[in-house]
């Protein structure tokens, strides 16, 4: 007889969302790579096509990783460290974008925290 697992009531501990998948289908190929990586591929790639497209500006490959190395290389400066936790707030635009690779270049966690404009 198989007992069943008793609830505590906590998603995160009872993972009731995970009942019945596999995990290749909750995890569909996911590569294992960083983001880094993958606009570093992307860069090498098509380093002239769009990468972000925002209002009327578009933005290639190249200007990103541009971009986020002179933060990332600017995060050191300030003294922020491998395993560091930092927060940045910056509404979901290009800079937002900038600031996460940056710091995922630097192996920081970055939380991201979007204003909300409440009229």
């Amino acid at each position: 007889m198989v007992e069943e697992k008793k609830l505590t009531g906590y998603p995160s501990i009872d993972k009731s969302h995970l009942n019945g998948t596999k995990y290749f289908e909750r995890h569909p190929i996911i590569p294992n790579m960083s983001i880094v990586n993958v606009m570093k591929l992307l860069w090498m790639s098509c380093p002239n096509d769009p990468a972000v497209i925002f209002f009327d500006k578009v933005v290639t490959h190249s200007e990103l990783l541009k971009d986020s190395l002179v933060l990332a290389k600017a995060f050191k400066g300030l003294g922020v460290r491998k395993g560091d936790i930092i927060s940045v707030s910056i509404p979901n635009f290009y800079q937002g974008i900038v600031s996460f690779i940056a710091a995922n270049r630097n192996t920081v966690r970055c939380i991201r925290i979007v204003p909300a404009h409440i009229d």
